[in-house]
């Protein structure tokens, strides 16, 4: 897969969200926290640019490594409007990967165990780009390494060498273009609803 899968499924998934709803979707930001070995990254890959906390705190994309200072910015953004004198101010986070139900899990991975650790760049993450960006997606590429087996504590600097060489933590061969789409079709209805609930007058 190419460079920029965490920004091209979730602006994909949030533009057909928008395309139900009636929303605007803002230019993804291209940058993300320091991505981690145990989530499939690590800073020695090629291509890996990464931001400060300090300063993804103002930006947001897809990555897995954001979601807890995007809170802080969530945090400090509603603390500057009530200061400021500003009402009604209503913000929703989530991630596209909470909303993938027990029947899209089981067409996923079948009778196998679903180990959602080790899903980077395996068979989720595959099966919608392969759907959404094809042209992005090197099927003929695809291998079947072993899953990653990472210890239960980290070392640093850290240790490369459980870290496998592509990244995938898992073998992303039963993906497939079918996947994808059934998957897509099931998350954007689902967000779209999660959306204008969470925006609906009244408590959250």
């Amino acid at each position: 897969m190419p460079l920029g899968v965490d920004q091209f499924i979730p602006t994909a998934i949030c533009r057909l969200v928008a395309e139900r709803i009636g929303g605007m979707v803002a230019p993804p930001i291209p940058y993300g926290y320091k991505s981690q070995p145990k989530s499939g990254g690590g800073q020695h890959f090629p291509g890996t640019l990464s931001l400060d906390a300090d300063t993804l705190i103002a930006v947001a994309t897809g990555h897995y490594e954001n979601s807890w200072f995007l809170v802080e910015a969530i945090d400090l953004a509603l603390r500057d409007a009530t200061r400021d004198g500003i009402t009604g101010l209503r913000i929703v986070r989530l991630d596209y990967w909470d909303f993938i139900s027990k029947p899209s899990e089981a067409m996923l991975f079948g009778d196998g165990p679903a180990n959602w650790a080790l899903e980077h760049a395996a068979i989720m993450e595959t099966s919608i780009m392969m759907h959404l960006h094809p042209g992005l997606v090197d099927a003929a590429a695809i291998v079947a390494p072993p899953p990653a087996d990472f210890p239960p504590y980290d070392v640093y600097p850290v240790d490369l060498g459980p870290i496998p060489p592509d990244g995938a933590l898992s073998s992303p061969k039963p993906a497939s273009v079918e996947k994808g789409r059934r998957l897509i079709e099931q998350l954007v209805p689902d967000i779209a609803a999660a959306l204008l609930r969470g925006f609906a007058p009244g408590p959250a």
